[in-house]
């Protein structure tokens, strides 16, 4: 009898605290509005982040329209085969490409203000300046400086990304880890079909769109690994958002889970 008074008393208690949750987030309307704010911060850096992805892999539908460049040899393009960049060979496209890669290098910078390490941030600085000689220099009009640009912006960007990938945080490190190695496995493919190319322009007709798809591949990884990125604190728990500062201290997710919504709206 006593075992059965204490198991209804157990239930009991479990039920009025089911029900009790409710009241409490219904009776808290600071903890819903930071609720809908962190939906709509998720959203857009789910934004942010497919933008550039989605610019670069409809490039071949964009030319069609004029408003992607078409190289003159089509589809041959100089023995590589459409590129990217052939494709931004427009004002509209490399503006295009300008304003949807603002926000991946934008959490870049913020991110790497979480990291102590000074290579980091020469690393950036490197990939920054490369990446807009990328665009400033078109391949059509001066093509051997738009291809040092190229390799360069490429060699910073994935230097930055191996830096702080040491400070990265366990649960995000091995998304981190993918990005960075189809990154590298992106370059090293321009690099091979170039040096192909260079040798005999006949070799890659029948693979033509190869070497965009590995320049497509190694570009969207760059934009995807800032927003899955942040830095590891041993007494902070991930609340879920990309933001390198999407977290909060694990007591107070416990013992003040409304500070887990209200910490997002503080996010950059």
């Amino acid at each position: 009898a006593v075992f059965f008074a204490k198991m209804n008393a157990l239930l009991e208690e479990r039920e009025s605290g089911t029900q009790a949750k409710p009241e409490v987030n219904a009776a808290n309307p600071a903890l819903r509005s930071a609720e809908d704010s962190q939906r709509r911060m998720a959203l857009m850096r789910l934004l942010g982040t497919a933008a550039p992805v989605v610019y670069i892999w409809s490039l071949p539908l964009l030319h069609l329209t004029g408003f992607a460049h078409k190289c003159t040899n089509w589809p041959d393009c100089d023995g590589t085969g459409p590129s990217v960049s052939s494709f931004i060979c427009t004002p509209q496209a490399t503006g295009a490409m300008a304003a949807t890669f603002f926000y991946p290098c934008l959490h870049m910078w913020l991110n790497v203000q979480q990291t102590p390490q000074c290579w980091a941030y020469l690393t950036l600085i490197g990939f920054q300046f490369w990446f807009g000689m990328f665009l400033v220099l078109p391949v059509e009009y001066v093509p051997d400086f738009h291809a040092f640009a190229v390799n360069n912006f490429c060699l910073c960007g994935l230097l930055h990304y191996g830096i702080v990938s040491k400070q990265c945080a366990a649960r995000r490190l091995y998304r981190c880890g993918s990005m960075l190695a189809l990154g590298v496995v992106s370059y090293m493919g321009v690099f091979v079909l170039v040096v192909i190319s260079s040798l005999n322009k006949n070799v890659l007709f029948s693979v033509r769109w190869l070497f965009f798809i590995f320049e497509a591949s190694g570009l969207s990884s760059m934009a995807v690994f800032p927003m899955l990125w942040y830095a590891e604190h041993p007494d902070m728990v991930d609340t879920g958002f990309f933001s390198s500062n999407s977290f909060v201290s694990r007591s107070t997710a416990h013992s003040q889970p409304e500070q887990v919504a209200m910490a997002v709206v503080a996010l950059p």
